[in-house]
C-alpha cells in the first residue's frame, strides 16, 4: 500500500504485503492521481498538433495499420449491409466478429497514438467520428443482431455513413503524414 502526495506526488508512506513491491518516488500506481499527474503534463490530453520529428514515423505507422484495419472492416461491413439488403437475413456471425475485431483493433491503434505520440486535429476529428460509428455499431450487434432481429435500415445507414466519414478522414491523415518529409 501507498500513501502519495497529491501535490507532489511523493510516496509519503508505503507498507509492503506478500506479493507487493516498493515503488519509488517516481513511479505512481495507477490511480486518479495518476490520470491528474499525467493530465497536468499533457500526456494524457496532449495538445492536438502534428506528431514532432521524432514521433512521426511512429505516427505514420500507428495511421497506416489502422487505415488498413479499417479497410478490412469497411469491407466486411459492406458485405453484411449487402446481405442484410440483399436477402432479408442476418450476416453469418464470422463475418460480424471480423467486421468488430477490424474495428476495435483500429481503434486502439487510434487511441494509442493519440494518447502517446498525438495526433494533427484531423486524425482526432477521425478518432472520435469512429467512436461514435463504434457506439452505433454495438448498439446494432446487441439490440438487434445477437437477439436475432432484423436490423433497422436507417440505423444502418446511419453507422455506415458515420464510420464511412470516420474511415475517409484516417485515410487523409495517413496520406498526409506518408507525404510529409
Amino acid at each position: 500500500m501507498n500513501i502519495v502526495n497529491s501535490l507532489t506526488f511523493e510516496v509519503v508512506y508505503f507498507a509492503r504485503g506478500s506479493g507487493e513491491f516498493e515503488l519509488s518516488n517516481r513511479e505512481v500506481a495507477f490511480c486518479p492521481f495518476q490520470l491528474q499527474r499525467q493530465a497536468i503534463e499533457g500526456i494524457l490530453f496532449p495538445p492536438a498538433h502534428a506528431p514532432s520529428e521524432g514521433d512521426h514515423l511512429e505516427a505514420k505507422l500507428i495511421f497506416r495499420a489502422a487505415t488498413w484495419l479499417l479497410a478490412v472492416a469497411f469491407v466486411s461491413g459492406l458485405a453484411m449491409a449487402l446481405i442484410r439488403f440483399a436477402t432479408e437475413r442476418s450476416s453469418p456471425p464470422w463475418v460480424a466478429k471480423l467486421h468488430g475485431l477490424a474495428a476495435a483493433a483500429a481503434l486502439s491503434l487510434l487511441i494509442f497514438g493519440w494518447a502517446n505520440v498525438g495526433v494533427p486535429r484531423a486524425g482526432l476529428f477521425g478518432l472520435l467520428t469512429l467512436l461514435l460509428a463504434a457506439a452505433g455499431g454495438l448498439f446494432l450487434n446487441l439490440g438487434y443482431h445477437w437477439r436475432q432481429k432484423p436490423l433497422p435500415e436507417w440505423l444502418v445507414f446511419a453507422h455506415m455513413s458515420i464510420a464511412f466519414i470516420g474511415f475517409l478522414v484516417v485515410g487523409v491523415v495517413t496520406l498526409s503524414l506518408s507525404m510529409a518529409p
